[in-house]
């Protein structure tokens, strides 16, 4: 009888839904990750490619825009890339970024996009925001703020995918095909379009 409450009461635990309340930093490998869930119990996941990797005996995760960019990159006949964000705060719920703009974050971000266009002769930009650059009034000069910068160095603009039907922002590269290719992209044009 012990037995068969027993079963009962963890038949009845795992039908009732759970929402996870953090991750167990601990149990991450290359391939899975482990959920403390709000009704005590844990949920471990095995993933059939890697979610993580190594850096100084840490578990990080992969970001999948990064490997998408690489693949896309590399498709184009790119053998590196160096990728920056139009703000340089990450946030990854954009609703989650800063209400206004940090000034000092945005002149830093500005002068380290600037040196790594001096580095090159012939400077190549893909633009890949996607339809982000409406989630906060200060995106689009952030973006004109670029567009000089690029000028300065004579940088040409790319963009890959269909463009969005609104406002015909260049496509975020997270979902995009891996033989995407890059096609030149008037972007001063499509800032002024947005002010």
């Amino acid at each position: 009888l012990f037995e068969e409450e027993t079963q009962s009461q963890v038949s009845r635990e795992l039908a009732d839904p759970a929402e996870a309340v953090s991750e167990i930093l601990s149990s991450r490998d290359e391939f899975q990750k482990e959920f403390l869930l709000d009704n005590g119990h844990r949920m471990f996941i095995i993933y059939p490619s890697a979610v993580h990797y190594e850096d100084n005996g840490s578990w990080l995760e992969i970001d999948n825009t990064l490997k998408s960019v690489e693949r896309i990159a590399h498709y184009n006949g790119y053998d590196s890339f160096i990728m920056f964000n139009v703000y340089a705060q990450r946030a990854t719920d954009p609703d989650h970024m800063e209400k206004e703009i940090n000034l000092h974050l945005h002149r830093e971000n500005m002068r380290a996009f600037e040196y790594v266009l001096s580095l090159s002769g012939e400077p190549h930009v893909w633009a890949a925001w996607g339809t982000i650059i409406n989630k906060r009034a200060y995106l689009p000069d952030c973006v004109s703020d670029m567009i000089e910068i690029g000028e300065g160095h004579g940088a040409k603009w790319f963009t890959s995918g269909a463009r969005s039907k609104v406002g015909g922002h260049p496509h975020h590269p997270l979902y995009l095909k891996k033989d995407s290719t890059l096609d030149p992209f008037d972007v001063r044009e499509y800032v002024n379009g947005l002010k």
